[in-house]
């Protein structure tokens, strides 16, 4: 028998019987067995008790975990790894920031569940923009979910997303539901009357929305009669744009116009670009503006305002009460319905803007405009 077999002897002998004391002296005896240092080699060293290396810490050490430490970075990567997509760059490096600018990436549904099941752990993103990406209803369903679990994003940018009726129809819940949604731009997404209906509930619903832009979706009469609606019972919209759309037809206005008219929340209302002309269709509008008690901003321009529809217009604004800003150019108006325009803003003590953009104006009115200017 050599020397390393008595050695390995005493060793098995050694430790069985270290083992076998099973006192505080030997506690950390397995972290000494797998140590490599090579003091605890010799089998006859009689070492002292011994405090924790730090092996049970090295061993045990896991990283912490990300899904909850408000950014959601981490859980970020996970899912993209589970969904078998490639994790955006622009994504992890704004989860820190307040806004999430994903405008023009081209969006599919996994990546749209990915980002949306982030922001949900997630509370320093606050606007959201998906501008121009083709989102389908499963996407919209994946975004009215986290608006539902998400208490900080308050602005959501889904303009010219294509999302149609049905991902209206998707979006409704997370609308009703959010506790944080302040901002929500609808615009050029093709909702036709149909999305309006599907959003009715929601948006009587909510009490945190202040902004709607439903701008370009091609809405008619029927949506006139859901925005009465929506109007009588909704106390938080403050600025409703309903510009490039079909709001033009008297039994639609009337809806609309008197149902804005019981409304006291509405601050700016823009109707531009709708094709309005006739007498019938702004005598509605007129007795909205007479009666008005919270609207400051008025935007009517780009429309085909003429001799009495322009006169009603006139009218009503001549008694609206709080009004500071008009937009009203790009109209048929002649020089001398300019001028009642200058004059309007020259006595009313509220009105400090008239926008008259593309209207024509004989000099001999110049030196209104002046006074009205430093008024």
């Amino acid at each position: 028998m050599n020397d390393d077999d008595e050695d390995s002897i005493f060793d098995l002998y050694q430790l069985n019987e270290l083992r076998a004391k099973n006192t505080d002296s030997f506690r950390c005896l397995a972290q000494i067995v797998v140590s490599h240092s090579s003091i605890f080699r010799h089998p006859l060293y009689p070492f002292p008790p011994l405090e924790d290396p730090g092996l049970d810490e090295a061993v045990s050490h896991r990283e912490k975990s990300m899904s909850d430490d408000g950014v959601g970075a981490q859980y970020y990567l996970n899912m993209c790894q589970s969904l078998k997509i490639v994790p955006l760059k622009r994504v992890s490096n704004s989860l820190i920031t307040t806004v999430l600018n994903l405008k023009y990436f081209g969006l599919k549904d996994k990546q749209i569940k990915a980002i949306t099941e982030t922001l949900m752990r997630n509370r320093f993103v606050q606007h959201l923009i998906l501008e121009d990406n083709w989102l389908s209803t499963t996407s919209m369903e994946y975004i009215s979910q986290m608006l539902a679990n998400n208490s900080t994003v308050y602005y959501l940018n889904l303009r010219e997303c294509r999302i149609g009726p049905e991902g209206a129809a998707a979006l409704s819940m997370g609308i009703s539901s959010s506790i944080s949604l302040i901002e929500l731009d609808l615009s050029f997404n093709d909702l036709g009357d149909d999305g309006v209906e599907h959003l009715e509930d929601s948006l009587e619903d909510t009490r945190c929305l202040q902004t709607l832009n439903l701008s370009h979706n091609n809405l008619g009469e029927r949506a006139a009669n859901t925005l009465s609606f929506i109007l009588t019972f909704n106390s938080s919209l403050a600025e409703l744009d309903l510009s490039w759309n079909n709001f033009n037809t008297p039994k639609g206005n009337k809806l609309l116009f008197t149902a804005l008219g019981g409304n006291e929340s509405i601050r700016k209302l823009s109707i531009a670009w709708n094709g309005i002309s006739s007498n019938e269709a702004t005598r509605p509008m007129m007795n909205y503006l007479s009666a008005s008690t919270s609207l400051v901003e008025f935007d009517i321009s780009s429309n085909r305002l003429t001799d009495a529809s322009f006169r009603n217009v006139r009218n009503g604004l001549g008694k609206c009460k709080k009004l500071k800003t008009l937009k009203i150019g790009n109209n048929l108006l002649t020089s001398e319905e300019a001028m009642e325009l200058i004059k309007l803003l020259a006595t009313s003590p509220k009105l400090l803007e008239v926008n008259m953009e593309n209207t024509f104006i004989k000099p001999d009115c110049l030196p209104d405009l002046r006074r009205s200017a430093t008024k």
